[in-house]
């Protein structure tokens, strides 16, 4: 993986990579097919880019060359409300979205120097833009997360307090004694909607929520795993998501990558392209 650095001409970049946001790659590189390439990269004239790469927010000089017509390289990936890629770098929670979106530590450290945030079970950190948010059209979660197998009461992942009407929480959290992962939302007179998730610890999997005209819809690895009708109402909300903790003093213990926020409903397709994307 490569973050926010100059890759030089004729480099060869693998299948499968992934390269920073902010990267210059230089004329003659080679490019593999499937590598994503972030925001605001750029490729150099003579670049190889082949069918099957992608760039996201990036530009792709006209004379570089593409295999097999025209490459995907040359349409953009999803965009969210809030992307937090956590690549390395100065600055790891910085919004990749463009929208400003940047995050704040709040207790502990988190630990960012391996392209994804590590949660050591007293760390996290939120958004303080979104506490304003109106998620009027829907909010939709996407997350690689990586449990330790640490287990509790509550031990929020991604939530924005889940203690009032339309609030949300990914937590390892009661219902299962912790060892489950709890993809919850509460409707405007306290309702309770969640589908428990079994994950196993210390391997990557892909959670997302969409939320959205009264439907509440779970997704694991890119696959629909649970919908339910909600009476959930998000423009109550007034407080920022908070990763790495929810209600309580417990923390959440183990890796988050590649967090995504909308703020509408993402449709199964879009989950779909999320999942397959590089962490």
């Amino acid at each position: 993986d490569v973050y926010k650095r100059q890759v030089y001409d004729r480099s060869r970049i693998l299948a499968g990579a992934k390269v920073g946001r902010s990267v210059t790659v230089g004329a003659g590189a080679v490019i593999g097919t499937g590598a994503v390439i972030r925001a605001n990269a750029e490729i150099a004239p003579g670049a190889v880019v082949p069918a099957g790469a992608r760039v996201v927010r990036g530009e792709v000089f006209t004379d570089s060359t593409g295999d097999a017509g025209t490459p995907s390289v040359c349409e953009p990936l999803l965009t969210g409300f809030v992307h937090h890629s956590f690549d390395s770098g100065a600055d790891p929670l910085n919004d990749d979205s463009g929208n400003g979106n940047d995050g704040a530590a709040r207790t502990g450290t988190v630990n960012y120097s391996s392209g994804w945030a590590n949660f050591n079970g007293s760390s996290t950190y939120n958004i303080p833009s979104t506490a304003s948010q109106s998620w009027a059209n829907g909010l939709s979660v996407a997350v690689w997360i990586r449990w330790s197998g640490s287990a509790g009461n509550y031990r929020g992942v991604v939530s924005n307090g889940y203690s009032g009407a339309g609030s949300f929480e990914f937590r390892f959290g009661r219902e299962s004694s912790g060892t489950r992962l709890s993809v919850a939302t509460r409707g405007p007179s306290g309702q309770y909607a969640g589908k428990l998730v079994y994950l196993q610890p210390n391997q990557w999997y892909h959670v997302a929520m969409s939320q959205g005209d009264g439907q509440r819809m779970v997704y694991l690895n890119g696959s629909l795993v649970d919908t339910q009708t909600t009476a959930w109402n998000p423009k109550t909300v007034s407080e920022a998501i908070t990763i790495g903790n929810a209600v309580s003093t417990e923390s959440y213990s183990g890796d988050v990558d590649e967090l995504y926020i909308f703020d509408r409903a993402i449709s199964g397709a879009e989950v779909a392209e999320l999942a397959s994307q590089a962490h």
